[in-house]
């Protein structure tokens, strides 16, 4: 198989490439460059910037050109689709028929969160058909994640209606795993390290859900070997297991072998202008794993158990090889200069 990976070099990219090598497939890679990949020689690698769109259609362009076979590629995982314009610029180039195998967009549980709730459940994949909710004022650039990545999927779906684009999308919640370089479970990990009390905001009582890494190129994987039966769907990938934050931390503080200390505070601190480092930002440097909606945010993942045979791995196991990982010498990401526990 012939495949493309739109963003392929760092955590679940990095993973889902090695296993495409593995398997024998010739492997395409598009990033901008700045992060150096470790497949050598391995795979075919395509410098742009996906926030270009010529420059992006341009390369895309080329390629169809230079393979200049019916099916281009057999599948294609794009990690950076971030809003509809993204989606677009690459049904432009492919929209005629047959020109690829199978679409897969990694989108996000936070389409979720911009939507309305009707319902204190676990959330299913219809719920994505919810009105909007207002903006958050406190936190326009998750706001504007969410909806950006909300309106990619609905120009997928739209071109699956309209034309029958072969696209499936994930919904991921927080992922945790090996390489992961957003080093948020990490700071966690370092935080009961370091003995000092961990914040739970609002007590750390409300529910979520994550998912492991590893997880989540397994159903890559499996919607590639399903492939048509699953055009036009959407899957929410996620744990089995709903803890609260406190019951996740101290599930972690059992994996490395520590005593959790806990210290509640109130949500608001993390809005507090007094408080910079601890606005909930994408841009900031530390992230708590905080309900800051104020409610449990759990996916449904029965639709992914049913149509593409996969189960996630139990938590604890997860959490074992994530923090072995964190703490083993194959970790070669520098310590965190932003310690929360010393803001």
């Amino acid at each position: 198989m012939r495949i493309l990976v739109i963003g392929g070099t760092r955590f679940m990219g990095r993973g889902l490439v090695h296993k495409f090598l593995k398997n024998g497939h010739d492997v395409f890679i598009m990033t901008r460059g700045l992060t150096q990949h470790p497949f050598k020689h391995d795979v075919r690698h395509v410098l742009c910037d996906r926030f270009n769109s010529e420059a992006f259609k341009y390369e895309l362009i080329n390629l169809k050109k230079e393979i200049n076979t019916e099916v281009v590629f057999d599948a294609v995982v794009d990690f950076l689709s971030f809003n509809g314009q993204h989606s677009q610029d690459f049904i432009d180039v492919f929209s005629d028929s047959g020109s690829i195998g199978h679409f897969i967009h990694i989108s996000t549980g936070s389409v979720y969160a911009v939507g309305e709730r009707y319902h204190d459940g676990l959330i299913l994949e219809k719920d994505f058909q919810n009105q909007l909710a207002k903006p958050w004022r406190n936190n326009i650039e998750s706001w504007n994640y969410g909806l950006g990545k909300r309106e990619a999927e609905h120009v997928l779906e739209k071109a699956w209606n309209d034309f029958g684009f072969p696209e499936t999308r994930i919904r991921i919640p927080i992922v945790e795993g090996p390489y992961d370089h957003t080093l948020r479970s990490w700071k966690y990990q370092l935080w009961l390290q370091s003995g000092k009390p961990i914040d739970l905001p609002d007590g750390g009582g409300f529910k979520f859900t994550h998912v492991f890494s590893e997880d989540v190129i397994d159903a890559i994987s499996s919607i590639i070997k399903i492939g048509s039966p699953l055009y036009g769907n959407a899957f929410n990938l996620a744990q089995e297991e709903q803890p609260s934050l406190k019951n996740y931390l101290i599930e972690m503080a059992k994996t490395i072998g520590v005593e959790p200390k806990f210290k509640n505070i109130s949500l608001d601190k993390y809005w507090s202008p007094l408080e910079k480092n601890k606005v909930f930002s994408k841009s900031k440097a530390w992230q708590p794993y905080a309900s800051w909606l104020k409610r449990d945010s759990c996916l449904s993942i029965e639709k992914a158990k049913k149509y593409l045979s996969w189960k996630p791995t139990p938590m604890n196991d997860a959490l074992q090889k994530t923090c072995l990982w964190f703490d083993s010498k194959q970790n070669l990401f520098q310590k965190p200069s932003s310690e929360p526990w010393l803001s």
